[in-house]
């Protein structure tokens, strides 16, 4: 059994490894987009600034879900796509901050 792990491993490290699909040099993260479809940050860090007092990520989750949804007139699909979840984490998110 011992020998069936050493040369998984060997196809592993050779890339002959009929598990992966595709290789993983050259992935890049998407990157981050405002409800604007603007790139946000650089370099794969957000550019927020946090204030020194601090900074509740529920007050903003809440106002991020409320733009979604104004700036779709309310439609629960596409805001889901705007802030790239899916429409039953929205729907599970609105419930939990009692937002119509």
């Amino acid at each position: 059994m011992a020998w069936k792990r050493a040369r998984a491993s060997q196809r592993h490290r050779a890339g002959d490894d009929p598990g992966r699909k595709r290789p993983l040099a050259g992935l890049e993260p998407a990157g981050l987009r405002d409800l604007s479809g603007q790139q946000v940050g650089h370099g794969g860090f957000l550019a927020i600034d946090v204030p020194d007092d601090g900074l509740s990520l529920e007050d903003n989750e809440r106002m991020l879900l409320s733009r979604a949804l104004e700036k779709t007139n309310g439609n629960q699909t596409q805001a889901a796509r705007l802030l790239r979840v899916t429409r039953d984490t929205l729907r599970y998110k609105m419930k939990k901050f009692s937002l119509k």
